[in-house]
This record gives C-alpha cells, sequence and structure tokens, in this order.
C-alpha cells in the first residue's frame, strides 16, 4: 500500500502530488489459452485524481517516480473512491505466451484535497485459463453428413470440410450453445460445456434443417 510513515500506515500527504511506481516483470507461460490477473484493492483518494492505474509494459521501459506512464494501460476501471475491498479481474491476450512483460501498478495524486487511505492491493494472482476445442459434424434430419452448413464462434468464420467435420479451436472455458440463425428451427441446438483449464476436444453431433443458414455458437 501507499505509506507517508515508511510503511507504518496507509496513507499519504493529500497536499503533495506524487506519482509512484510498483512493478515487477513477469514471465508468461508457455501455454495456449487466456491470462487471468486478479487482486483486491481499496482506496478513498480523490474523485478522478487520487487514483491507481494498472499498466502491462516491455521491460525495456523503466517507469521513473514522478512521470506517468503513456502506454501499456490494462484496465478501464476507476481505482479511486471506493474503500471496500473490491476484487479486480483482468484478461490478457494470448499474444503474451512465453513473453517477459513489466507488470506495473501507479499511484498518482494531486496537490490538492483528498481523503485517506490511499490505495492498498492484496491477493495479486495471475493464472492462465487453456483454450478448449469442440470437433464434430452436423447431419440433416436424414442422418446425412452436411459439410457446407457455416459455424460462426463469435470470433470468425468456421467451414466444415468434405466430410462435414467442423473444428473450432480457442475457446475459453464455459458453455457453449450451438443454436440455428433466424429462420432456423428451435430443435437446431446443441450445448457444449468447457470446463475450467480442460485442453481436451469435445465432440458434438447434431441435426440440422436448415443448412441454407449459419449456425451460431455462443459462450452463454
Amino acid at each position: 500500500y501507499i505509506s507517508n510513515t515508511d510503511g507504518a500506515t496507509n496513507s499519504y500527504d493529500v497536499n503533495s502530488a506524487s506519482i509512484v511506481h510498483l512493478y515487477r516483470d513477469i514471465e508468461f507461460s508457455d501455454i495456449d489459452g487466456i491470462y487471468e490477473l486478479t487482486f483486491w484493492w481499496k482506496v478513498e483518494g480523490q474523485w478522478g485524481t487520487d487514483k491507481m492505474e494498472v499498466y502491462l509494459i516491455p521491460t525495456s521501459i523503466t517507469p521513473v517516480p514522478g512521470f506517468k506512464l503513456n502506454t501499456g494501460s490494462i484496465s478501464s476501471t476507476d481505482f479511486f473512491f471506493k474503500n471496500t475491498w473490491t476484487r479486480e479481474k483482468i484478461l490478457l491476450p494470448d499474444t503474451l505466451r512465453n513473453k517477459v512483460y513489466r507488470l506495473v501498478f501507479t499511484w498518482i495524486n494531486d496537490n490538492s484535497f483528498g481523503w485517506q487511505p490511499p490505495i492498498a492491493i492484496d491477493s495479486l494472482h495471475l493464472k492462465v485459463q487453456p483454450y478448449g476445442y469442440l470437433a464434430g459434424t452436423i447431419k440433416d434430419p436424414e442422418n446425412n453428413l452436411v459439410p457446407e452448413v457455416i459455424v460462426y464462434d463469435n470470433n470468425k468464420w468456421v467451414y466444415g470440410n468434405d466430410n462435414g467435420e467442423y473444428f473450432v479451436n480457442k475457446l475459453l472455458p464455459g458453455t457453449y450453445k450451438f443454436t440455428a440463425a433466424s429462420g432456423g428451427f428451435a430443435n437446431d441446438t446443441a450445448t457444449v460445456t468447457i470446463v475450467s483449464e480442460d485442453t481436451t476436444i469435445h465432440h458434438f453431433q447434431f441435426s440440422y434443417s436448415n443448412p441454407d443458414l449459419p449456425f451460431e455458437l455462443k459462450h452463454l
């Protein structure tokens, strides 16, 4: 936490402007998935001016006391004026895989008014949520494979191959529901659950009564 008493108390001088940084280099694991950063925080400060900011920057950048960082912000949360412990969760992209970056917590306050205490953080954790995968087939009501159905998985179009086989990768843990697009039929649905840290391939098979329409995969 921020202290102007050599750590004895969580307090700051509301009449003296400051910008200070706490940082540590993080080596991201070599696992294909989304990284989840969580921590608890509380602060009073001053609305909009006495606050914390969170950054993830290259290790070539060294934060300097008295100066704000101008790149690498990873949270839009307003870290001010909430003096009850609150859990923050920040999702970081899979492009960080097997790389080293600098995680920075920055405290900023001006020199005009404010409330005690300044920022305090606790119980910081960083973990990776490995992706899951879906693979399977789609058949018509006569049980024939349907290769031309378009599957949309929230981010990209996935087309079946000539054998009517589909493969959707990079899915976060959770429950996914296949549903027909507008004009489809109510029974054209299927639900698949990928549990936390499950990297197996989940197989699906279901009938689709209108292959002229795309099939949508939604994360519930």
